[in-house]
């Protein structure tokens, strides 16, 4: 399988990815704008169609699917190709937990299991109830309910864009990396490793729920 997670914008195309393939981890830069940072450290820069091109024609070959915690990714495939061999995890961790009942119960248990929800733990009705909220399937909820042993605190959904303009507007104004401040630095170094627990922990997920895919 290729596991594979893009980070960037709403509605533009990504500005990093990171995929594992036969357990090799390898992140890429795809942003014209990020490419200093290639030209200074040790990650390389891709133009994204040709890195899209790429692993399609990879996937194509080997005949192993392109695996996202969501469709997301296959909707920026599909631009490409029309019939993309892929497998959004996220539908089915869903349905090896449910048939699990420790793990349903577990998963219950979680405070994110009922952010966002219409119904409350208590039983009650919430009329704050807000799906965009909504926690139960993140992947990070289902790596905490797997125990899965590399989440800190530098991961964060939903800070990922917010990193990523420090990062840009730093590189804009100083026309370096090596220039950026350390709390900049830092930036990068998060939303790295961010997006290592995105593409490792959805293998990790599959192992521990003895999923698998041709």
């Amino acid at each position: 399988m290729i596991y594979l997670d893009f980070e960037g914008f709403i509605n533009e195309p990504p500005s990093l990815v990171g995929y594992k393939i036969d357990g090799k981890f390898t992140q890429l830069i795809l942003d014209d704008d990020l490419s200093l940072i290639s030209e200074e450290t040790d990650i390389n820069f891709m133009n994204f169609e040709e890195f899209c091109h790429e692993i399609i024609a990879r996937s194509n070959k080997t005949k192993q699917p392109i695996v996202a915690w969501s469709a997301n990714e296959l909707s920026v495939f599909k631009e490409f190709q029309g019939n993309i061999n892929y497998c959004n995890l996220l539908q089915v961790a869903k349905k090896q937990i449910k048939k699990n009942k420790l793990l349903v119960k577990a998963h219950k248990e979680m405070p994110e299991y009922w952010v966002g929800q219409r119904i409350m733990r208590t039983g009650r009705v919430n009329n704050n109830n807000n799906a965009f909220l909504k926690k139960r399937w993140n992947l990070v909820t289902i790596l905490k309910l797997l125990d899965y042993p590399s989440l800190s605190t530098g991961y964060g959904k939903g800070k990922v864009t917010a990193r990523l303009s420090a990062i840009k507007k730093g590189l804009n104004a100083r026309g370096s990396y090596k220039r950026l401040t350390a709390v900049q630095k830092a930036k990068w170094t998060k939303l790295k490793q961010h997006n290592f627990v995105d593409v490792d922990g959805m293998e990790y997920i599959a192992k521990n729920l003895d999923i698998s895919l041709k």
